[in-house]
């Protein structure tokens, strides 16, 4: 009897445990909102974050919704720096903030599309 209730115990210990370990290892992203605001450049058919333009002379200022449904393209730069994705909490980080003990992370979109830099 007592082998059974120590196999349970470290049965259920090694799964709780494995539960953790996972939870802090599967991270969330948040990808952006279909309001949010991006710069085209009608000529190549990319779009950009805000935050990867230097010179927005010859590009315009629409949402990503509309970028994509004009079949444009996120510029590939742009793409690998993740500035199109939030970077979220893990499993176990949404949880803690979901009872309240870790604050949210701020989002990088405004609700009026803009971008929070």
């Amino acid at each position: 009897m007592y082998d059974k209730k120590r196999f349970i115990f470290i049965g259920v210990s090694s799964l709780f445990l494995l539960l953790v370990v996972a939870g802090l290892a599967v991270n969330v992203s948040k990808t952006m909102p279909g309001n949010a605001l991006v710069y085209v450049n009608d000529e190549t058919k990319e779009y950009y974050a805000p935050n990867c333009v230097r010179d927005v002379q010859p590009l315009r200022l629409i949402t990503i919704r509309e970028a994509l449904s004009l079949g444009y393209v996120p510029e590939k730069n742009c793409m690998k720096s993740g500035e199109f994705l939030q970077k979220g909490r893990s499993l176990a980080g949404l949880l803690l903030e979901r009872v309240g003990i870790l604050k949210e992370v701020p989002p990088r979109w405004n609700k009026d599309g803009s971008w929070n830099y």
